[in-house]
């Protein structure tokens, strides 16, 4: 299930990209979501994951760009700025936004982003189970994936998954640019990671996990964290 906040202090803007989301996700695509809404940032749970983020820029107490700041050190969530005002667009840039949506353009607006973003999710999502339900996780909220008990278990922000597939099967269908095999156990997400020893024996994700860098893949690791750094 794919999780979104909408973030503005107007209700009316909130209760439209709800319509909107509505009609395209659900109407057209059919696919289960749930919507979460917020009146501004003060009170927003940095515990849950969202998988997109819709921001309204201007706000009062704590700006969309003071927000996203903050939420980057967090976790990897698509943020799709909302804004009145067109020259505000070039100010997002070092925001890392994935769209944006202009409210004087709304429906045209909303609609390419929401397209964009769902290829983007629903392609690269991969199957999963929790409780033996079925679902769909994207890669952006995936920490980490480790083989226990011969079981292959995916890490989110919030949640662990079981997967019926292999950890190579697996491997094959990630985004290598973000994703890296550390050992024969575990794949990482280098989005996720913290610090790195000197000697690139082990590493430390933002949530304090830690693991060993195995000598057979050292190289190939540093050389894929060396092009994500450039990134």
């Amino acid at each position: 299930m794919f999780k979104f906040a909408i973030i503005d202090n107007h209700q009316s803007d909130i209760d439209r990209m709800i319509e909107k989301i509505h009609q395209l996700y659900f109407n057209k695509h059919n696919i289960v979501y749930k919507c979460d809404s917020y009146l501004g940032c003060k009170d927003f749970p940095y515990n849950i994951y969202y998988d997109a983020i819709f921001l309204d820029i201007e706000m009062p107490e704590i700006s969309g760009f003071e927000f996203a700041e903050k939420i980057n050190k967090e976790y990897n969530s698509k943020i799709i700025f909302m804004t009145n005002h067109r020259t505000l667009v070039l100010s997002t840039f070092d925001y890392q936004p994935f769209q944006f949506i202009q409210k004087d353009n709304f429906d045209n607006s909303a609609t390419h982003a929401l397209e964009f973003l769902y290829n983007k999710l629903f392609n690269k999502a991969l199957k999963v189970y929790i409780n033996e339900h079925e679902d769909y996780i994207t890669q952006g909220k995936i920490t980490y994936i480790h083989i226990e008990n011969s079981i292959v278990n995916i890490y989110s922000f919030d949640k662990v998954y079981t997967s019926w597939e292999s950890i190579t099967s697996i491997y094959e269908h990630l985004n290598t640019n973000i994703f890296v095999r550390i050992n024969q156990s575990t794949i990482i997400n280098m989005e996720y990671i913290k610090e790195i020893d000197p000697s690139f024996t082990q590493l430390v994700l933002k949530n304090n996990s830690v693991f060993k860098i195995s000598e057979r893949n050292r190289s190939n690791f540093k050389k894929l964290y060396r092009n994500f750094r450039l990134g």
